[in-house]
C-alpha cells in the first residue's frame, strides 16, 4: 500500500507528477483492500466506455423449465410455466472524492502529506461504498411506532425483523432511551421500565429484504449467538424449494467473542488454512461450519447475515476518474474524482441467498423474547 503512493515520486519540485490517473488507481487499490460488504458483490464492467447507457437490465430468471423423470411410453414433459424475460435494471449512480491541498503542504511534508490523504481518501471511499452495499444486501429501512400516554409496551409487528432501535423520544425530542427494559427484534416488542403520562416515539429500521422473503430466524436464547443460531439460519436458505448454500456469514465484532467460547462451535481459524487454496475476504476470521465467518462494524450488533456470495452486481460504467484543478487564488491544488457505480441484489432472485437471524443484541436495547416461548 505504501509502495504504491510512493511511486508517484512525490516532491517540491514535480508535483505535476501527481497526474489523476495515478491517483484513481492507487484510491481503487486502498479501497479494495478495506471494503467488507461491497466485496461479496460480482464486478460487471458491460456498460464502461463511450457510447455505453448508465444503466443494465438482467433476467429476472422466472420459472419456466420442467424435469420430469420415468415418463412413461408414449407420453410428453409435462406441462409447466413458459420461461419470461422480465427484466431487472440495475442503475449507476455518480459520485465523488474531492482532496485539497495547499502549496506549503506539498513542500513542506512532500511524500508524508500525499500518503495520507491517500490513506484517508481510500478510507472514506470504502466506507461509502460499504454503506450503500449494505444497505443493497439487507436494505434497512426506517419507520417509527408511537405508545399514548398509557402502558409500558408498544407493540408494532407490521415490520420485521427489527434490527436496530435508532431513538426513544418523548413530547420535545426528549431522549427517553434510559427507560428501555428490553426488546423484541423479531416479535417486533419493545418494553419499558415505566409508565409514562406522554407519548413516546420508537424510531427504528427493520430489514425490508428479508421481510419480503421471510428469511429470518429468531434467536434460541435472546441476547446471544450460540451454534445452534448459526445452524439454523444457515437451514432457512437450504431448505427453500430452490435451496442456496450460504458460504458467507457476517457479523458485528460484539457479537463474535460469545459465539466462539461455546464449546459446540466447529472453528476452523484463518491460520490454520492450507496455502494458496483460496482468496481470502476481508475482515475474514476463519470457518464455522462451511461457512466464512466475516466480522465488521459497519452493520448493527445483535444480527447475523447469512449468504451465498456473490449476492448482487457491483455495476460499473466509470473507475474514479480525478481531475487536476490549479486554485491561484488560494495557492492550492485541488483534484476532483467522479465515478459512475452502484451495487444492486440482481437478478431479482438473488434476494433469496440472504437470510438473517435476529435477537442476538446485549448491551444498549437489550433483546428478549419477554411473552414467548
Amino acid at each position: 500500500m505504501v509502495k504504491d503512493v510512493h511511486e508517484l515520486a512525490l516532491g517540491s519540485a514535480n508535483v505535476a507528477a501527481i497526474t489523476p490517473q495515478a491517483l484513481g488507481t492507487i484510491v481503487d487499490k486502498l479501497t479494495e483492500k478495506k471494503l467488507v460488504w461491497g466485496q461479496f458483490f460480482e464486478e460487471d464492467r458491460d456498460i464502461v466506455g463511450e457510447g455505453k447507457p448508465y444503466e443494465k437490465m438482467y433476467p429476472s430468471m422466472d420459472w419456466g423449465v420442467t424435469v420430469d423423470w420415468d415418463v412413461s411410453e408414449g407420453s410428453t414433459i409435462g406441462e409447466g410455466g413458459y420461461i419470461t424475460y422480465a427484466r431487472d435494471t440495475l442503475r449507476v449512480v455518480k459520485a465523488g472524492v474531492k482532496m485539497k491541498f495547499t502549496t506549503e503542504s506539498i513542500t513542506a511534508a512532500m511524500r508524508d502529506v500525499m500518503r495520507d490523504h491517500l490513506d484517508q481518501a481510500g478510507r472514506r471511499w470504502s466506507q461509502t461504498l460499504d454503506t450503500v452495499a449494505y444497505n443493497a444486501v439487507i436494505s434497512p429501512t426506517l419507520t417509527y411506532c408511537t405508545l399514548p400516554a398509557t402502558g409500558d409496551t408498544i407493540a408494532f409487528s407490521t415490520f420485521t425483523p427489527w434490527i436496530e432501535i435508532v431513538s426513544v423520544l418523548g413530547p420535545a425530542s426528549a431522549d427517553r432511551s434510559s427507560y428501555v427494559n428490553v426488546v423484541d427484534y423479531f416479535g417486533g416488542t419493545i418494553y419499558f421500565t415505566s409508565t409514562f403520562s406522554t407519548a413516546t416515539t420508537i424510531n427504528f429500521k427493520y430489514s425490508n429484504r428479508v421481510k419480503a422473503t421471510s428469511l429470518f430466524t429468531d434467536a434460541r436464547w435472546a441476547g446471544t449467538v450460540s451454534s445452534w443460531d448459526i445452524l439454523r439460519g444457515r437451514a432457512k436458505l437450504v431448505g427453500q424449494d430452490e435451496p442456496f448454500h450460504p458460504n458467507v456469514l457476517v457479523m458485528h465484532d460484539d457479537d463474535i467473542p460469545g459465539l466462539l467460547y461455546d464449546e459446540k462451535i466447529k472453528f476452523l481459524d484463518i491460520s490454520a488454512y492450507p496455502g494458496a487454496q483460496r482468496v481470502i475476504f476481508n475482515a475474514e476470521l476463519g470457518t464455522l461450519f462451511g461457512m466464512r465467518l466475516v466480522s465488521t462494524t459497519k452493520m448493527p450488533s445483535g444480527m447475523v447475515v447469512y449468504m451465498e456470495s456473490p449476492v448482487g452486481k457491483d455495476l460499473r460504467k466509470q473507475e474514479l476518474q480525478f481531475f487536476r484543478e490549479e486554485k491561484y487564488e488560494y495557492d492550492s491544488i485541488w483534484y476532483h474524482g467522479w465515478a459512475y457505480r452502484n451495487y444492486g441484489v440482481v437478478p431479482s432472485k438473488r434476494a433469496y441467498r440472504i437470510a438473517l437471524s435476529v435477537n442476538h443484541k446485549s448491551g444498549t436495547y437489550p433483546a428478549s423474547k419477554k411473552g414467548r416461548a
